[in-house]
Parts: structure tokens; C-alpha cells; sequence
């Protein structure tokens, strides 16, 4: 929830600023034409990307695909339809005023979301998100040793990347006492300040890379994955020399020659909680022991 209302502070009400499980009133007001409609707009041959990986013939693949498609026809009308939207989308402005939003709920734990707008996946600065990403996201992390192990303000702490065709977000999160919240968030401001100015460590961009690197050779195992990226790359028009080469980016390397500034600015966060009400009763104490954290997370996420 927390996460939803920081895109709807950021996005608006179009784009990645939508729910996608759509409203309570949108919901009821479906029309099974307008389903149809859509249907038939978006389910069409040059909307579409089939990929197959494993041991197959692919001239015999081939021939069997057209002959199973060979009906399906395209829709010119939905093309530029398509084209308009995402150029809107695309233009669409972001909101970067350091809004805050809060939002209460029947929980013991509040959850912040400091997320900032960032830039899409065709631009080489997603590579340095990613990055970050990495390097924040995981018990080693510099969020985690103070947020958490120092300061011992949160259950957990972490980092998210989203970069699509579209300007994404990049957004740090953490399960905390509600009590601790707003500190948290000066923890977060002050890291975001302090990333921005000097950026990773040496050692953080190394152990990051190492971290990227051998998540994307684990993944290239598994061949359903490596067709639904490919797929989804496509689709997007990555270049295809990108999507035969995914870890070049990551390769190792000089880090001081790689570690230009972080592009998220502190100015720009939009800050969300989601608060346990007034009334709720006496919270736990927060915990230090790695393991009891997991069992913790956990037992608060059912």
C-alpha cells in the first residue's frame, strides 16, 4: 500500500500512477464491449512477441508457428492508437515537490517508501540504478549496517528499481515502529544526500557488480525466464546486441571510471507511510538478530 501511494504522489492518476488492480467504481462500471474492445486492440500480430528457448528445430518451429497464426490478422486502427498513448504517457510530468503522503491502517507496523523519479530503460543510466539497487539491497548494504544494525530503527530496510518504457522510480523502503518513522526517513534523506554527491564506494560497485552479475547467470539457467525477458526486451525494443550481451554493462572494472553521480536527487523523494491507527496496541520491540528479523517479516506479512 505504502508503495502504491508513493506512485500515485509521483505518477498522477495515469500511468505507472494507476492501481492496477483498478477501483471499486471502474470495477463496476466494466462493459463487456469496452473488454472486448480493448481485446481486440491489444491482442494483435505486431503487438505481440513470441519467444521460445530450449531444444528445438527451428525451421520445423518456425513452420508449425505460422501455421497455427496464419488466421490471425492485424488491427492498422489500434497502431497509432497504441503509438499515441505511450508518446502521452511519455510526456507525461512528474511530480517532484518532496510531497508527503500518509495513510493509516489496522497494523502494528508502519512501512516508508521514499521514492524518486528516474528515467526509462533505454537510457544508459537505468545500468547505474540497477547498480545502486544492488548495492542497497541486502544485509551488507549501507541501509541495512545503519538503519538497522547501528541505529536499530527498522525490521528491514532495502532498495527498489523500476525502469520501464515509460520514466520509473527508484524508491528505498523500510518496515518500522511507527515511533521511529520520521527518523527513518531523515536516515533516508541523508543517505540519498550523501549518494548523490559522492556516489558508491569502490568496494560497493565491486561487490554490486559481483551481486548482478551472478543473479543474471543463475537466471540464464532457467529457460521459461530467459523467454520472458527476451519477450519483454523485444517488446520494448531493447537492442537486440543488449539483450545478447546483459551483464557487459556490469562487466568488472575501474570503479572510480564508472561512478558518476547517482541520478536521484533528495529534492525530489516523495515520502509515504502507512500507519497502524492511534489506537492500536503495544507494538513489539524491534529486533537485531538477523533470523528473528526473517521470522518476524514474515509473521507480519500474513
Amino acid at each position: 500500500c505504502a508503495f502504491k501511494l508513493m506512485k500515485q504522489k509521483l505518477f498522477g492518476d495515469e500511468g505507472y500512477g494507476l492501481d492496477a488492480l483498478g477501483t471499486e467504481d471502474a470495477i463496476k462500471n466494466l462493459q463487456r464491449e469496452t473488454i472486448r474492445a480493448m481485446h481486440s486492440d491489444l491482442t494483435v500480430p505486431h503487438n505481440c512477441v513470441l519467444a521460445i528457448f530450449g531444444d528445438i528445430d527451428p525451421a520445423r518451429t518456425r513452420a508449425a508457428i505460422e501455421a497455427a497464426f496464419s488466421a490471425w490478422r492485424c488491427n492498422p486502427k489500434s497502431v497509432g492508437q497504441m503509438r499515441d498513448t505511450m508518446r502521452t504517457l511519455r510526456e507525461q510530468p512528474r511530480h517532484t515537490d518532496g510531497a508527503r503522503v500518509s495513510e493509516r491502517r489496522d497494523k502494528k507496523q508502519a512501512v516508508l517508501v521514499c521514492g524518486f523519479p528516474t528515467t526509462t530503460m533505454f537510457d544508459p543510466d537505468h545500468y547505474a540504478l540497477e547498480l545502486l539497487e544492488a548495492a542497497c539491497s541486502d544485509m551488507g548494504s549501507r541501509l541495512f549496517l545503519r538503519v538497522r544494525e547501528k541505529l536499530g530503527l527498522a525490521y528491514y530496510v532495502g532498495a527498489q528499481n523500476f525502469s520501464g518504457l515509460t520514466s520509473g522510480y527508484f524508491s528505498f523502503y523500510a518496515g518500522t515502529d511507527p515511533e521511529k518513522a520520521e527518523r527513518v526517513e531523515s536516515e533516508f534523506i541523508a543517505e540519498v544526500q550523501a549518494l548523490a554527491e559522492t556516489g558508491l564506494t569502490d568496494v560497493e560497485i565491486t561487490r554490486a557488480k559481483a551481486k548482478i552479475i551472478g543473479q543474471k547467470k543463475i537466471a540464464r539457467q532457467d529457460l521459461g525466464g530467459s523467454a520472458s525477458t527476451a519477450a519483454h526486451d523485444t517488446s520494448g525494443k531493447t537492442p537486440l546486441k543488449m539483450r545478447n550481451s546483459p551483464m557487459k554493462p556490469f562487466k568488472p572494472g575501474k570503479p572510480s571510471d564508472e561512478n558518476s553521480a547517482i541520478p536521484i536527487s533528495p529534492q525530489k523523494t516523495g515520502a509515504t507511510f502507512r500507519k497502524p491507527p492511534k489506537s492500536s496496541s503495544p507494538r513489539a520491540p524491534l529486533l537485531r538478530s538477523s533470523r528473528k528479523a526473517t521470522k518476524q517479516k514474515r509473521r507480519l506479512a500474513v
